[in-house]
């Protein structure tokens, strides 16, 4: 890595893609390389030449939220440094299973946009979606494996080893699809989240972490469901009083982080060290 200082983006719902994240920023500042963090449903804040820009979004529908391409395709072309390069860029991602519409896509959308690719690989995270049972010593170890695996990713980064690979037929086709929102309108016919009236006591916190603000509240605090939802499982897995889930269906709260930490978006340093916006 030639930058001297990273732009990171990262979007996570259950807490999983903060983790990784946070892991890849504490392996930067340990080799003196400022991070500044920036939650991407907040919108691009830009970047210079001499920055690398990181981008860590959840696998989801075998891509990643379509809020989340949308994101990627709002951003600006790369500024150019002194002898006409573009700007870094690496990508990191967490599944539970496979992610071939994610890594080959993003790569081409950045690389369209004039961004310089640098490296991308994704890890293997618990599940986050409605698990009737956790277990919780072999979440912790795919957990810690994945932490221990971001700090390397991170070290190559650095040392110009990392790589960004692209299977263009197989990729292209599972991202267009994301990118149609077929996966999201497919689990709001099937699994329409509710809230449990008798459980939920109107904090408001649902709607204020939902990344697209399909989450409103009515003038006495009671929250109500829109249309758009995209299953990120963000308020599902911070609601205070387990009060959102599929009607019928009983699950476990599942997060990996803390709310302060997706609250926050600094990815590790105290909310005045760094963009909490």
């Amino acid at each position: 890595m030639q930058s001297t200082s990273v732009e990171f983006y990262h979007f996570s719902g259950s807490g999983n893609t903060l983790l990784v994240a946070e892991a890849m920023a504490a392996a930067f500042r340990r080799r003196g390389v400022p991070v500044a963090g920036h939650r991407i449903e907040k919108g691009f804040a830009g970047i210079e030449p001499g920055q690398c820009l990181g981008i860590a979004a959840t696998v989801a529908y075998f891509s990643t939220y379509p809020f989340v391409w949308r994101f990627l395709e709002s951003l600006p072309p790369s500024p150019r440094t002194s002898d006409g390069a573009g700007v870094e860029v690496f990508y990191a991602g967490t599944m539970a299973g496979f992610a071939g519409g994610a890594v080959g896509s993003i790569r081409k959308i950045l690389t369209d946009k004039g961004y310089r690719p640098i490296g991308a690989k994704v890890f293997l995270m618990p599940s986050n979606y409605h698990n009737v049972a956790i277990d919780r010593s072999a979440n912790e170890r795919r957990a810690s494996k994945a932490r221990a695996d971001a700090a390397s990713f991170a070290d190559d980064i650095a040392e110009g080893r990392a790589a960004w690979g692209r299977i263009p037929v197989v990729s292209d086709i599972v991202a267009s699809l994301a990118r149609r929102e077929w996966g999201p309108r497919g689990f709001r016919k099937k699994f329409r989240l509710f809230f449990d009236r008798a459980k939920c006591v109107n904090c408001g916190l649902c709607a204020e972490l939902c990344p697209i603000g399909n989450i409103s509240l009515d003038p006495d605090g009671t929250p109500q469901m829109g249309d758009r939802c995209e299953y990120c499982q963000r308020c599902v897995s911070f609601c205070p009083e387990h009060a959102i889930g599929i009607p019928g269906a009983t699950h476990q709260q599942y997060r990996s982080v803390t709310l302060e930490a997706v609250r926050s978006g600094t990815l590790g340093l105290p909310e005045e060290g760094g963009d909490a916006r």
